[in-house]
Parts: C-alpha cells; sequence; structure tokens
C-alpha cells in the first residue's frame, strides 16, 4: 500500500511507502525527491518540526497486550510458546494470552495482535513438544525450532511498528504532515503556530481505543532541526 502526501512543499510529492515482510510487519520509509541531509533536518521558512515522541515504547509495548483484569501480569516469551502448541494441537480452536488471539488452520499458525493485524507462521509442526515452523532464511524456507525468546521479539517489533504507525496515519488524518519515522517517534513539518500546537497534543493525548488503557505516554517536542541523535 502506498499512500500519496500531498502539498505544497516538495516533500509533498515524495511517497510514504509501506513494506511488509513475511512476519506481517512493516516499517515505513520516505521516499523524496530532495537530496541534500540539510533538506530533511530542518524545517521550511515559518515552519516547525513536531515531533510525536513515544519514550521507553518498547520497554512497555506488552502493556498493549495484556487484559484490564491482568494488568499485574506480565506477557513471556514461555507462556507466548505454550499457547501457540496449544493452538497446534488444537486445530480451529483459538486460544487466548492477554490480548493475543492464537489459532491453526490450514498450513498457518495465526497471531492476531491487540492493533488487529494477523502474524502467520507457515506450517507449524509439534515433534516431542519442541515447536517448528518454517521460516525464510537467505531467501529460502527452512524448517527451524520456534523458541520463546524468538516469538516474544516478533511480537514486541511488530506491535512497536503497529504504534507508531497508529499515531502516523491519526497525525495524517488530521492534516498534519508527516516527513519521517523512527522506530519510537513521528515527525511532522507544518507551520508554527500555538493553535497547531495544542490539537497535536491533544491528537496524541487521545490514542485509538486499542491503544487506551496502557501505560505509554506520547510527549510533543517542537525543534527547528532533527537529527536521529536528538
Amino acid at each position: 500500500m502506498i499512500l500519496s502526501l500531498l502539498g505544497e512543499d516538495s516533500r509533498g510529492r515524495g511517497l510514504w511507502e509501506y513494506h511488509g515482510n513475511i512476519s506481517g510487519a512493516f516499517r515505513t520509509k520516505y521516499l523524496s525527491d530532495i537530496s541534500d541531509i540539510d533538506g530533511l533536518t530542518t524545517p521550511m521558512n515559518q515552519c516547525v518540526f513536531r515531533i510525536c515522541r513515544l519514550p521507553d515504547l518498547k520497554h512497555n509495548i506488552f502493556s498493549t497486550a495484556l487484559n484490564c483484569q491482568d494488568q499485574d501480569q506480565i506477557i513471556t516469551g514461555r507462556n507466548l510458546k505454550e499457547h501457540c502448541k496449544i493452538a497446534v494441537k488444537n486445530p480451529g480452536k483459538t486460544v487466548y494470552y492477554g490480548k493475543f488471539k492464537i489459532s491453526c488452520f490450514g498450513r498457518f499458525l495465526k497471531i492476531v495482535l491487540p492493533s488487529g493485524r494477523d502474524i502467520y507462521l507457515y506450517k507449524p509442526e509439534l515433534e516431542d513438544e519442541q515447536l517448528f515452523c518454517q521460516i525464510k532464511s537467505n531467501r529460502f524456507m527452512q524448517r527451524k525450532a520456534v523458541s520463546g525468546s524468538f516469538l516474544f521479539h516478533l511480537l514486541a517489533d511488530a506491535m512497536v511498528r503497529d504504534v507508531v504507525m497508529t499515531y502516523l496515519i491519526l497525525l495524517w488524518q488530521n492534516c498534519f504532515s508527516p516527513v519521517l519515522t523512527t522506530s519510537c517517534e513521528i515527525v511532522t513539518e507544518d507551520p508554527a503556530s500555538n493553535e497547531y500546537d495544542e490539537f497535536f497534543q491533544d491528537l496524541i493525548s487521545n490514542p485509538p481505543a486499542w491503544l487506551q488503557g496502557n501505560v505509554l505516554s506520547p510527549v510533543m517536542c517542537l525543534s527547528k532541526t532533527w537529527s536521529s541523535a536528538s
């Protein structure tokens, strides 16, 4: 899926490109016709960078997967793996772990994330209580043992992308102009205005339903420059 960004800024002729991979994860990359780095790190005249920053996002990401009744618990790779094994043993049955929905059908192990996005693992099998799946390696699918750590990091990375993408789309739908994303922030470039500042803050303080009730606390930053080290 490719989303055009409209506007008079030459960066408006670029595109946000959504890259998928076999795990269902995605990342964003801005395709711009601005070649010099200064053009990407300083805003145009009378504009400012408004940054939606998500501190400690990866550390707190699994809070988005906890149900209200189990907020005092933690999600572990070991338990993720055990719930996946239960799903493989019971094809067609949905297994719940926090807000994850895990099921096995046909040749796929399906994990539904809190955002509603699906993650698929191909050809799940159990052998001596060890979970195996076909995983792409060096351009080929290979049968590999799936560990709890692998599942934990796979889902953590996928949920981080979901959170960043959710805020990016929220800002874009409300007429802000995203020009850059990282793993924990969205940078927009728009005219300097106190009214815009307040609207931006209100937007990120009221996230979509699937993100409500967790410990993520977006912070708005204003800047005339941006760098990966800032």
